[in-house]
């Protein structure tokens, strides 16, 4: 904050091949409380109930590549992913 940023991103937040231990969405509420930049969670994000949870955190947004994978393939509706309430949509016209 103090040097100026606008968003700083956490993870990861769930587990994830090689990035350490999951933080949880306990301790990214914490993080959300404790600054007024925008957060976005990042890390293991691969189901809409993990959309759900960082949704009810704070975060500002999400960023996964796991997730958006399986949108490719159909795993989840691409209308469900854009009308959800965590604004992904931002992000998800930047993947593509």
């Amino acid at each position: 904050e103090r040097l100026g940023a606008d968003y700083v991103t956490f993870s990861p937040i769930f587990s994830t091949p090689n990035k350490g231990e999951p933080k949880g969405v306990e301790v990214l509420k914490e993080v959300v409380n404790a600054t007024s930049l925008k957060v976005i969670a990042l890390g293991g994000i691969v189901t809409q109930e993990h959309i759900k949870e960082i949704e009810q955190s704070g975060a500002f947004a999400f960023a996964s590549i796991r997730y958006f994978k399986s949108v490719e393939t159909k795993k989840y509706d691409i209308n469900d992913l854009v009308s959800t309430k965590c604004p992904t949509t931002t992000l998800l016209s930047r993947i593509k």
